[in-house]
């Protein structure tokens, strides 16, 4: 791979296509959701494939799981 993070080229790509596909694109905190939940990946292995700060994945959690977030 020619790119220095060949996982982050990888999730930017997946998530155009899912976008084109479904007529919208996905918010980080349903991409992080449907990671951690759905996949059961941890919230290290989904900072490394999206690129995101562990932190900012963490967060991404806890926003998408409040009772008034309209993903859920």
């Amino acid at each position: 791979m020619t790119r220095q993070r060949p996982s982050v080229w990888a999730w930017e790509k997946h998530i155009r296509a899912v976008a084109r596909r479904a007529g919208r694109t996905p918010t980080p905190a349903e991409d992080t959701v449907l990671l951690h939940d759905g996949l059961r990946l941890s919230i290290d292995r989904i900072a490394t494939i999206t690129g995101t700060d562990p932190a900012r994945v963490t967060t991404l959690l806890a926003a998408a799981r409040r009772p008034d977030h309209p993903a859920l």
